[in-house]
């Protein structure tokens, strides 16, 4: 992973978290989400690739949805490359299956959008509530 992959993903990842709807209007973060963005970057180097996207992405329903965040590492991968497909319209799962051949320059676009997310996410408060108390706020 490059720095500078890194540095260039930061300003959409800005913008992620509040388009993927992750910061609440009143610039606050679920505390749960710190621990989603840790454990992502880790079960993707434990597990492999694969099994770490389909074990977020099967996670939703959840109180703070863990796939938010896979939402919103695609939507800073497709913001790069106009080639993307729109993210509503494809699973980041999807695209990887379709796309193996690729498999480490993709990881690598993944992993440098997640630690830019992470990155992101720090310059937000984060509750130290559930996901309605704060939402309500």
């Amino acid at each position: 992973m490059r720095k500078k992959q890194v540095e260039e993903y930061i300003h959409q990842a800005l913008k992620a978290l509040e388009d993927c709807e992750i910061v609440s209007p009143q610039g606050i973060i679920a505390k749960e989400y710190k621990g989603y963005i840790s454990s992502f970057g880790a079960s993707i180097i434990t597990n492999g690739l694969l099994p770490a996207i389909a074990f977020f992405q099967e996670q939703s329903g959840k109180k703070n949805d863990p796939n938010k965040l896979l939402k919103a590492i695609f939507y800073i991968i497709n913001s790069r490359d106009k080639e993307l497909p729109e993210s509503q319209n494809t699973s980041m799962l999807d695209y990887v299956i379709k796309n193996m051949d690729n498999k480490a320059e993709i990881q690598e676009e993944i992993m440098a959008a997640a630690v830019a997310l992470k990155l992101a996410m720090r310059t937000f408060k984060f509750s130290s509530e559930e996901a309605d108390d704060y939402a309500s706020a």
